[in-house]
């Protein structure tokens, strides 16, 4: 019962975690269509693609999304050992649990650098 209740408490602070993030990234790709608006304008009236127009976008998105993969790779990287140490002692049901190696951190890197791209895509799409 202990362990259920606890499975229960990961899945939905898992899931929190989740919509806090999606939420975020909607907010980010918002402001970018609000504060790009008048760079893609001036691109659009020069012949300007769609791609071409929503690559300030992209970028900043990507400037946005890489320092914070970054950041969240660091600590998973350095809290990941010690908090799955701790739980393999007090618990016998963590004793078999697998520490997380690097491709945990480059899953993290990558999510985090093209969500950034994708939010910096999806926000030149409301011009037009």
């Amino acid at each position: 019962p202990a362990v259920s209740g606890l499975l229960w408490l990961v899945r939905l602070l898992t899931l929190g975690v989740a919509a806090a993030w999606v939420l975020g990234w909607m907010a980010l790709a918002r402001s970018h269509a609000a504060s790009l608006s008048g760079i893609s304008t001036p691109l659009r009236l020069w012949g300007a693609g769609d791609w071409t127009s929503r690559t300030p976008g992209m970028l900043a998105g990507f400037w946005v999304g890489l320092p914070a993969g970054v950041l969240a790779a660091l600590a998973y990287s350095f809290l990941a050992r010690p908090v799955l140490q701790k739980l393999a002692v007090s618990s016998a049901l963590f004793d078999t649990t697998a520490i997380p190696g690097i491709s945990g951190v480059l899953v993290i890197l990558l999510t985090s650098s093209v969500a950034g791209l994708m939010s910096g895509a999806l926000s030149g799409s409301a011009e037009a």
